[in-house]
């Protein structure tokens, strides 16, 4: 799927011209690191992309033209086009839900901040990824490579799990080299090793038995610093999704329904990753580091292995159930591992829907495309689940 990139660029607050529209090599809307480094080679200075604008054609979050509001640190010798005048409002417009990091030089002061946190002369920063939930830079410093992370402050702070993480299983977690966890800002030590997501099912389901022990020993754990998103919470929590999702009145009555019955079937609450799936785990053939700690919440244990499976393959998805349900049974002797997996598979469809509903409430308008189909999906895909 083709995407190609068109550029607002501006100094500052003063909006210079446009740049584009340009090839990507990459579909994904939230891959802004080749568009990045493009718009530098192009403007001839170092540029960022702040935010996306909007989104002709493309799905799920990939694809199309995009128009993305790109800083550069100097001003460009090469001539830009004019920008229509509802582009250059969409860029010039405050909105009180656009991201800290998507507002011009924003990610010059972080990246100061870091330099006085970081040994030697300071960092040479890269653009990785940038949507509504995050931004990702490599930075090359004194350290070595480091990453800085910033998320939204409706995410969990990171270094709080990874803390408990590494109370238990310090290789499981990236090493924190410095945060502003009130800011969601977080400096992580290099992992080496490739992105996971071609994992065997071994390596699926050493790591799953890995997972399970840390929560095992968080099991029925207060967690402070957490979102509490127990079963027993989701008939508040998707609220607010059956009252803004497409769906029919029949939809939302056996949906909000379903989730009455909500219940922890057996297995206690515990730290739960919130995004499990091995695109998260980075390794270099042994053990992996799991990544990405911004979904982190107090609940079922059941919702990581079912964000897990749903992007595997029936073998894979088949290797890491086992190694769970096994794990489980040593965890909590007596305790029916297959039978809360079933009982919460529709009611982890719900809770996605809750989850992406939250994140079109907190975000600006123009980013709404990466999650506004997800909640009534969610719901769908719960109703189903509770008809099989």
């Amino acid at each position: 799927m083709q995407r190609t990139a068109r550029l607002i660029v501006s100094r500052g607050r003063e909006v210079l011209g446009q740049l584009g529209p340009f090839p990507v090599a990459t579909p994904w809307w939230a891959d802004t690191g080749p568009v990045a480094a493009r718009a530098s080679l192009l403007l001839g200075a170092p540029a960022t992309v702040l935010r996306l604008v909007s989104v002709s054609g493309g799905e799920r979050m990939a694809g199309g033209e995009v128009t993305y509001h790109c800083e550069v640190a100097a001003r460009p010798e090469v001539a830009l086009a004019e920008v229509p005048p509802v582009l250059k409002k969409a860029v010039t417009d405050p909105h009180p839900l656009r991201a800290p990091f998507a507002e011009p030089g924003a990610v010059a002061q972080v990246l100061a901040w870091a330099a006085a946190e970081l040994p030697g002369p300071p960092p040479v920063f890269t653009q990785v990824k940038t949507w509504n939930l995050s931004c990702v830079l490599r930075l090359d410093s004194g350290a070595g490579p480091v990453w800085c992370k910033w998320g939204r402050t409706f995410e969990t702070a990171e270094p709080v799990p990874i803390a408990l993480v590494a109370e238990r299983d310090p290789g499981l977690v990236p090493q924190v080299l410095a945060a502003r966890p009130a800011d969601r800002i977080t400096l992580l030590a290099e992992v080496p090793g490739e992105d996971c997501w071609d994992a065997g099912a071994d390596l699926i389901a050493g790591t799953v038995r890995r997972w399970v022990a840390v929560q095992g020993a968080l099991a029925g754990a207060d967690l402070p610093g957490l979102p509490r998103w127990e079963p027993e919470t989701l008939p508040r929590r998707i609220e607010r999704a059956l009252a803004a999702a497409a769906l029919t009145k029949d939809e939302r009555a056996r949906a909000a329904q379903l989730a009455d019955t909500a219940v922890a079937g057996g297995l206690p609450a515990t730290l739960v990753h919130g995004d499990f799936h091995s695109g998260n785990w980075r390794g270099d053939g042994g053990p992996v580091t799991i990544l990405d700690w911004t979904g982190a919440h107090r609940g079922h244990p059941a919702d990581d292995l079912l964000t897990l499976v749903r992007r595997l393959d029936p073998d894979r998805a088949a290797a890491a159930t086992g190694a769970w349900c096994a794990a489980w049974r040593e965890a909590v002797p007596g305790s029916d591992p297959e039978a809360a997996l079933a009982t919460a598979r529709p009611l982890f469809h719900l809770g996605k829907a809750a989850l992406y509903q939250h994140f079109l409430d907190h975000i600006e308008p123009s980013e709404r495309p990466y999650h506004e189909p997800d909640p009534a999906a969610e719901i769908r895909a719960a109703l189903a689940a509770s008809s099989t």
